[in-house]
């Protein structure tokens, strides 16, 4: 069955409570951030709060879902024959887009955005890896995947937490050729 739609006022009351999260974030550490400064922050009762989320992490992870989704949109728009610099390219420029969101959850020790963003890349690259490298057992795919995962996110993160000052299309050539090996 499928779920119904939330109504205005349940969409309102959970844009508010993300929003006072972000704006709190800006100030203070995540694991400083209580559910009673939250509904103070945005004039909701805390019973209110407690309808639609378990503890601000659950609330958290409601807003990285809403990133993945995003993140996960782009990375269907690809084109399947699209060069890497095309790929880059699209998941940057998705990025950058919500770079000021996207440098608030990054710097929360407790977040999983990163790593949620790398099992959903995984999805869609394995396939590739695999035809380009038809001789590697599925292992040392791995390994090569992890590798080049965790290089790319981490300077997609530097980028994003230095304001994306390096132009999208350099980034995306510079990503394309460490993760093509040229």
């Amino acid at each position: 069955m499928a779920m119904p739609e939330e109504s205005r006022r349940v969409k309102y009351t959970k844009t508010v409570l993300r929003q006072a999260l972000l704006d709190l974030l800006k100030t203070t550490p995540f694991d400083q951030i209580t559910v009673t400064k939250l509904c103070g922050e945005a004039d909701v009762a805390r019973g209110t709060f407690y309808l639609h989320y378990d503890d601000t992490a659950d609330l958290l992870a409601d807003i990285e879902d809403s990133v993945l989704d995003m993140f996960e949109s782009h990375l269907q728009a690809k084109d399947a024959t699209a060069t890497p610099q095309d790929y880059w390219t699209l998941v940057l420029t998705g990025l950058a887009s919500q770079r000021d969101l996207l440098a608030l959850l990054f710097s929360i020790p407790q977040g999983r955005l990163v790593g949620r963003c790398l099992a959903l890349n995984r999805a869609y690259s394995t396939d590739r890896c695999r035809a380009k490298y038809p001789d590697l057992s599925d292992e040392m795919i791995d390994y090569m995947q992890t590798f080049l995962e965790q290089g790319s996110a981490s300077l997609i993160v530097h980028w994003i937490s230095q304001g994306c000052t390096v132009p999208i299309g350099e980034l995306a050539d510079l990503l394309s050729q460490l993760n093509e090996g040229t």
